[in-house]
């Protein structure tokens, strides 16, 4: 029994377990991401468009009306990130049992805002995810008990940033003609993989600044042009803003991808090309009448002809499309009107342009070149060439031309026997020395390096006079694969010799020969002695017939074994080593050197231990980092290396590249060349950013620093300011101490190559750009940080109705009122009521002004606004009005009777004289400040004096005339009262009319006198009072 019992219960825990392990729930999700993928989540939370969908199952049929909530993770690359507990901003979910529920992005967008994620910074919610595959999740919880009633439910999303557009031309410092009727064909290259419904957004701006950097200027110069467009090319026409000759432009294009309203952020970039820039002044003619004419079915030869004052030709070619589409040029400089391009593929068509430059042809100045149109040579199948090589027996040469060209340059191709030899390094000027390759057919047109030494060509680029020497080994780096910018490197692999050797004063040439592997014989046949065979057996085993030991450099493990090649480095029976700064280095030894940008320009070696009266070959090679950015030989690319050779000590200029790490190759001239090698490190100083700073020159109290923006107020005849930016570090150390590649300037998110290295900079911004710059510093780990400079407008006026002030309104509710009851006339001009005539009128004239400045702050970077709102009011009452008193005056009669003049008037009138008037204001001042949380400050000013009174003379004036010939009574006894018509006071808010809200008690005391003839008689009446209410 108690058996059975045990196995109960052992089956209840495992039916337990199982159903804990498999747990269903209520609810299935599944996530459904539209690609392309946005690269920030921020575009999930901004779209007007369905970019995901979640879709919610809800399989349990007893679930009514239940409200629910949303979690969301965001994992991949080093982000993990989820939805806060309390979502703010979603609005309430329900579901209902057996229903599907389709929730899109803008729906769930309050999931993807920042304030909703936690784990995530605000700089990595502001800028593009890193690439890579990103996992995002969704789970679904009760909204009441927070009990969880789904799974996990993920969808993967790969994201890959496309590079921008590729441009192709014009290329880079071209010179353009200028032409009345130009045809400038823009083109370049798109680049992206998985972008949909791409546009091309095409920018070109003059360059207003001649001296300033291109890179910059296009940031800081305003838009000449600008178009929207499907294709990769643009013609610019005379359709087109003209260009101005003289000019330097500078232009890029943006693609961009939309879905529906929506931009995809699926570009790097921001999808911004770089910048390409040419000069719209040239009087220097492109070359004309090009020819080319295929020699080898790998080989080709261009001609042009050129213009008297042309100093230097650019060539350019590259694969026509297809095969060539969105390719890079492939170029070679050349001072004469030809050249010949060698290493081309047989049965393909390749496109070329030829560019002359009439600048002054100096060393290391590529100048600007005005090109030709494109065009295309094809080249002829393999095997149709009537070149064939045979090895081991010497080619027949004749060459009849035996002038010397003069002019040789880098990139340039010369034949040696039958092989063409790409020029990579040269110096002197015939004879030749220098470094480059060729390319052997017969070895599947292997590339191999090769050097010279005091050769002569000849103006058909022919090889009259000299060796061209190079080693060779198939599991050495001399052996060039892909690259065609190869140099050689030099290690102590290098086994046997391969020469080519040409002297054609023979004029049959027959003594040009090609020798593989063996020693080479002299120009009449004999042997080549070998007076140091002894020295040769003596430099393979030590004083006691032992063989030495070998220090491994690259490992530092020694090893005890026969050479058994003439690599072999016997150097250890002599102990020869480099000494530097007064320390002995031996072979494998790591010399370490300060960084100092000064200092590495004149290091010195020597290598030491050595016979006296031997000289020493010293080698150094490097990985260039930056593209030789402070190289100064034409010619060094990728890989350079330098021989030096001296009897003494050496001066190295570490100062070329942007490398700290160097080979140094020291070999003693005996006949079994000894050498030291040894691994030259530059150590800087370790630092990283403390602050970026920009500073307005026009005050230095006016600066930003990291993330801070600074703002410029637009100001009229003034077009730019200057600004300084600034890198701060720690420790502070002194600009020498800093490699170049430590510090790199991004300027609008465009890395700013001419920037390298530089501490600090100041640059001139135009007032219709905003600028970003930011700054990566620190060794070794470069620290990024930005500042921001804005524009803002200066100061607008309107003269509209700004904002209510009731006051007004009262004042001319009142004199509304005096109108309708005296019924006099109310002007609103000034210049119209000073000129009316009539016999009393009023003044009511409003004018009001509201401005908004914008003005700089003078102790800091930000900026305030002053919004001025001014109302101003004229008001005024002018001339004399008499009315009779109503049921107490006839109108006044002049007429005849009898034939005689009879002027009668009875009764009481009353009268208003006035001359009074005055201006009124108030300003309302408004003071905010931009990234200010602090409430705007208001300030009321009113214009002195803030009040007015109108004061009028009002009276009754009682009459009784009866006048004729001989006999005259009149009755008088006018009475005036001083009354305030109107009262203003906008400082106190007292508005009142004394005349219109109480009205005014006017009396007056009538006196009759009567005349006859000689005879009169004077009687006075009683007090007589009038009650003047108009209203």
């Amino acid at each position: 029994m108690g058996e059975i019992v045990q196995k109960i219960i052992a089956s209840l825990l495992l039916f337990t377990s199982l159903l804990g392990m498999s747990q269903v729930y209520p609810v299935q999700m599944t996530p459904v991401f539209h690609v392309p993928y946005s690269s920030r989540l921020s575009d999930y939370a901004t779209s007007m468009d369905v970019r995901m969908r979640l879709l919610v199952n809800t399989t349990d049929i007893g679930i009514n009306n239940r409200q629910v909530r949303l979690k969301m993770y965001v994992q991949g690359n080093g982000i993990q990130a989820q939805s806060s507990e309390v979502v703010v901003g979603m609005n309430p979910i329900y579901i209902n049992g057996g229903e599907l529920l389709t929730l899109t992005n803008l729906e769930l967008a309050p999931l993807f805002r920042l304030e909703n994620l936690e784990g995530m910074s605000p700089s990595q919610y502001a800028n593009a995810l890193p690439e890579g595959l990103y996992t995002v999740c969704f789970e679904l919880y009760d909204f009441l008990t927070n009990q969880k009633i789904s799974q996990k439910s993920c969808a993967q999303l790969y994201l890959m940033l496309n590079d921008p557009p590729l441009l192709n031309t014009p290329s880079r410092n071209e010179s353009i003609a200028v032409s009345d009727f130009p045809n400038i064909l823009f083109t370049w290259t798109p680049r992206q993989i998985n972008a949909t419904n791409v546009s091309y957004q095409f920018e070109l701006k003059e360059i207003l600044d001649p001296t300033i950097d291109p890179q910059i200027g296009f940031l800081t110069s305003p838009l000449l042009y600008e178009e929207e467009l499907r294709s990769t090319a643009l013609l610019y026409d005379v359709s087109k803003p003209n260009l101005l000759p003289g000019k330097r432009y500078a232009w890029r294009v943006r693609a961009m991808s939309t879905s529906g309203l929506s931009l995809n952020n699926v570009f790097k970039n921001e999808g911004y090309s770089e910048i390409y820039h040419f000069t719209y002044a040239s009087h220097c003619p492109a070359p004309t009448f090009i020819l080319s004419e295929a020699v080898s079915a790998r080989s080709v030869r261009v001609s042009w002809l050129g213009d008297k004052n042309h100093t230097k030709y650019h060539l350019q070619y590259k694969k026509a499309p297809p095969l060539g589409a969105g390719g890079l040029w492939f170029e070679v400089y050349t001072m004469n009107p030809q050249t010949t391009l060698s290493d081309l593929e047989a049965g393909v068509s390749y496109e070329f342009r030829v560019g002359g430059s009439c600048e002054p042809a100096v060393l290391g100045n590529t100048g600007t070149f005005t090109y030709s149109g494109i065009n295309q040579f094809s080249m002829p199948a393999a095997g149709t060439s009537n070149t064939s090589f045979t090895c081991g027996l010497n080619p027949t040469i004749a060459i009849a031309n035996q002038t010397p060209i003069t002019n040789l340059i880098v990139s340039e191709t010369f034949t040696a026997g039958d092989f063409p030899v790409k020029i990579l390094e040269l110096t002197g000027n015939n004879p030749y020395t220098g470094k480059g390759y060729i390319i052997v057919p017969y070895l599947a047109d292997t590339k191999i390096a090769v050097a010279f030494n005091n050769i002569t060509v000849n103006t058909s680029y022919q090889l009259i006079k000299g060796v061209v020497e190079t080693t060779y080994n198939p599991e050495a780096p001399n052996v060039v694969e892909e690259d065609p910018l190869i140099v050689e490197v030099f290690g102590s692999e290098s086994t046997s010799t391969e020469i080519i050797n040409s002297d054609t004063n023979n004029s049959s040439g027959t003594n040009s020969q090609i020798t593989v592997g063996q020693q080479q014989e002299n120009s009449t046949g004999n042997e080549q002695s070998d007076n140091n065979s002894e020295n040769i057996n003596n430099s393979n085993s030590d004083s006691n017939g032992n063989n030495p030991v070998v220090e491994n450099s690259s490992t530092g493990v020694n090893t005890n074994e026969s050479p058994k090649t003439d690599n072999s480095n016997n150097n250890e029976d002599k102990k020869y080593s480099i000494l530097y700064n007064n320390k002995k280095y031996s072979n494998g030894e790591v010399i370490k050197i300060p960084y100092n940008r000064s200092s590495i320009t004149d290091e010195k070696f020597k290598l030491i231990d050595f016979p006296k009266e031997v000289d020493i070959n010293y080698e150094i090679s490097y990985k260039s980092q930056n593209g030789n950015v402070k190289d100064k030989y034409e010619g060094a690319f990728g890989e350079y290396m330098k021989k030096i050779q001296s009897k003494d000590q050496i001066s190295v200029d570490f100062s070329l590249d942007n490398t700290l790490k160097y080979k140094m190759k020291s070999t003693a001239q005996t006949d079994t060349d000894p050498f030291v090698l040894n691994d030259i490190i530059l150590i800087p100083k370790t630092f990283k950013l403390d602050k970026i700073k920009v500073i307005d020159l026009e005050n230095t109290d006016r600066y930003a620093v990291n993330g801070q923006t600074l703002y410029f107020v637009k100001n009229i005849g003034v077009t730019n300011r200057r600004a300084r930016f600034i890198s701060e570090i720690s420790p502070n150390l002194n600009s020498e101490e800093i490699p170049y590649e430590s510090i790199e300037w991004w300027l609008n998110y465009q890395l700013w190559r001419d920037g390298f290295g530089k501490n600090d900079f100041t640059q001139k911004i135009f007032n219709d750009k905003n600028v970003t710059v930011k700054c990566k510093a620190g060794y070794p780990v470069l620290y990024g940080s930005e500042v921001k400079v804005r524009w803002v407008n200066g100061a607008t006026t309107s003269d509209k109705f700004a904002f209510n002030f009731d006051k007004i309104d009262k004042v001319k509710d009142y004199i509304d009122k005096l109108k309708r009851y005296i019924n006099v006339p109310i002007y609103t001009s000034l210049t119209s009521y000073n000129n009316s005539n009539d016999p009393l009128s009023f003044l009511f004239s409003v004018d009001y002004l509201n401005e908004r400045k914008n003005k700089e702050s003078e102790k800091n970077r930000l900026y305030y606004t002053e919004i001025k709102n001014e109302v101003t009011l004229n008001i005024g009452v002018k001339g004399k009005i008499e009315k009779p008193v109503p049921g107490l005056a006839t109108p006044e009669l002049k007429t005849k009777l009898w034939g005689k003049d009879l002027e009668l008037a009875l009764g009481v009138y009353w009268f208003i004289e006035a001359n009074a008037g005055g201006k009124l204001g108030v300003t309302r001042e408004a003071v905010t400040w931009v990234e200010s949380s602090n409430d705007t400050k208001i300030i009321w000013k009113y214009l002195d004096p803030s009040a007015i009174e109108l004061d009028t003379a009002i009276g009754l004036n009682p009459k009784a005339v009866f006048k004729i010939p001989n006999f005259e009574v009149k009755i008088s006894g006018k009475s005036t009262a001083k009354v305030e018509l109107l009262k203003v006071d906008f400082k106190n808010s007292q508005i009142s009319c004394p005349l219109i809200d109480n009205g005014i008690v006017l009396s007056c005391v009538p006196v009759a006198d009567i005349s006859l003839g000689a005879l009169s008689w004077s009687h006075t009446f009683a007090k007589y009072e009038y009650n003047f209410k108009p209203w």
